[in-house]
């Protein structure tokens, strides 16, 4: 057995927390470029309803922010931030749709940005993401 100096593993554990910040930063950016684009690119081959489509993007990135956030605040304030976070975050993308000509404030794609965004998380707390030091708990 090889012991890894402590220096090593806290620069693993900094690195691992950067990329869950990054990837939530990237998904975010996917998201907004597809809330600008015209509904029919948005949506094109996707085959759902617009208010599940939500509810999945919207999951997705509620998970991806407990994964980033959890390791910092706590799994209570974890949770509530990532959900509130995640929904302040659906209510900007709908904010810049409305002043769009092309696309228009959907208050039950809120709805349903909560919803994906509660079942993201609880997701994340299912499997573990986002426990001590960033890494999956086993």
């Amino acid at each position: 057995m090889v012991d890894v100096p402590l220096s090593v593993s806290r620069e693993i554990l900094i690195l691992f927390r950067s990329s869950a910040v990054f990837i939530n930063a990237a998904y975010a950016v996917l998201l907004v470029v597809l809330a600008v684009l015209p509904r029919s690119i948005s949506q094109a081959g996707f085959g759902m309803s617009d208010l599940a489509a939500h509810a999945i993007a919207y999951g997705v990135q509620g998970c991806l922010l407990m994964w980033a956030i959890r390791p910092i605040l706590g799994v209570k304030r974890g949770v509530l931030m990532a959900v509130i976070g995640t929904m302040l975050f659906g209510l900007i993308t709908e904010t810049v749709q409305s002043i769009l000509p092309y696309r228009d404030f959907g208050i039950n794609d809120l709805g349903a940005d909560g919803i994906g965004a509660m079942i993201g998380v609880g997701i994340a707390l299912a499997f573990g993401f986002g426990g001590k030091n960033g890494v999956r708990q086993h």
